[in-house]
């Protein structure tokens, strides 16, 4: 298999920092999940790249979880939306202390028995 082929002894789950424009990110962990056959951990995962409008990032944001949910080959994943910087800003989970909608989400509508939590 792919592991063995690079003399990697194999790991529990591969985990991955997704950080794209708003696109369909359970492609990339299909693809990651179909070369090495193991559970995959989004340990990171924002929209930073062409994002345009709050509603727009949320109306994304509730399709991607609702995927992650569904998909076998996601085991865990967690939101990073820190919101430290302006281009961030419309992706936060808090900002200036307040929780964001996103933030509102994530909290209360994810669906993984193993969330990873901040």
């Amino acid at each position: 298999d792919a592991l063995t082929s690079r003399k990697i002894q194999k790991p529990d789950f591969i985990s991955l920092h997704l950080y794209r424009s708003l696109d369909d990110y359970t492609q990339v962990c299909d693809d990651f999940y179909n070369e090495f056959k193991l559970p995959i951990w989004v340990t990171e995962f924002a929209p930073i790249h062409g994002t345009k409008t709050e509603s727009k990032i949320l109306s994304w944001f509730t399709e991607t979880i609702s995927k992650f949910d569904s998909n076998p080959h996601i085991q865990r994943y967690a939101y990073f939306g820190s919101g430290c910087t302006d281009a961030l800003r419309k992706v936060a989970v808090f900002t200036e202390g307040d929780i964001t909608d996103i933030g509102h989400f994530y909290f209360h509508n994810t669906h993984k028995e193993y969330i990873i939590r901040f």
